[in-house]
């Protein structure tokens, strides 16, 4: 029976540790079952400091931001602290007591990184071969559908760029060798995709090594914040 086609559906992508990210990233946006992608970058990361504003004079791709925003705003612990207290304090000020869930999402907002896949019935034809030996069949994706129909985001949080709540999902933190110091990196897609999706990580996992969790539904969190702190 196929799955309805409404909603979202998270897929993890994995590592040993934060550093890893930069590498994930990469791979999956140049894969070539990947007909599309977007890196966007918004406050409070630009401009964070001196030396990430003399580093990006160099940077000539947009995988050049991104690596360079990764290693100054989210691999350096203490300025990351800081980005994230601020953003935080920001929110509060402006709503008031503001719902976990919320604060997550607005973490996520300093950086967009989506990507969007071909459609099997219209990729290119090495693409095209790829994925019909790898199981992907041209049902698996609505063919009627817009071009967000083959899209998804990654989610890299300021606040928690490790994923530590999906670290404690359980199918999460069995397939890591320790939680402590893992990275878990959310995939959502909207979910008439998960199948094509699914055949996706299997390909990134023969062509890059990648390991990937089809985790299903995204976690959320309900929690309540006043001025900052959790309730």
């Amino acid at each position: 029976m196929s799955e309805p086609h409404s909603g979202v559906t998270s897929f993890v992508f994995l590592g040993a540790e934060l550093s890893e990210l930069t590498h994930i990233l990469r791979s999956a946006f140049s894969h070539p079952w990947v007909a599309s992608y977007q890196i966007g970058f918004g406050p409070p990361l630009i401009g964070a400091s001196e030396g990430l504003r003399a580093r990006l004079k160099y940077a000539r791709s947009g995988m050049d931001k991104l690596r360079t925003y990764l290693e100054f705003c989210f691999y350096d612990d203490a300025l990351r602290a800081k980005l994230a207290s601020a953003q935080l304090r920001l929110l509060t000020r402006r709503h008031g007591p503001i719902e976990a869930e919320a604060v997550r999402r607005a973490s996520a907002e300093v950086l967009d990184l989506s990507l969007r896949l071909h459609h099997p019935d219209r990729a290119p034809d090495a693409v095209r071969e790829d994925m019909t030996a790898c199981g992907v069949s041209p049902d698996n994706v609505p063919a009627d559908g817009p071009p967000d129909a083959q899209a998804g985001r990654f989610w890299v949080h300021l606040a928690d760029p490790r994923g530590e709540r999906l670290l404690h999902a359980d199918l999460v933190c069995q397939a890591v060798e320790d939680p402590a110091s893992a990275l878990a990196l959310e995939l959502q897609v909207p979910i008439a995709m998960r199948a094509l999706v699914r055949h996706w990580c299997q390909a990134l996992a023969r062509d890059s090594g990648l390991l990937t969790i089809d985790l299903g539904a995204p976690t959320s969190v309900a929690r309540v914040l006043r001025d900052g702190r959790r309730s």
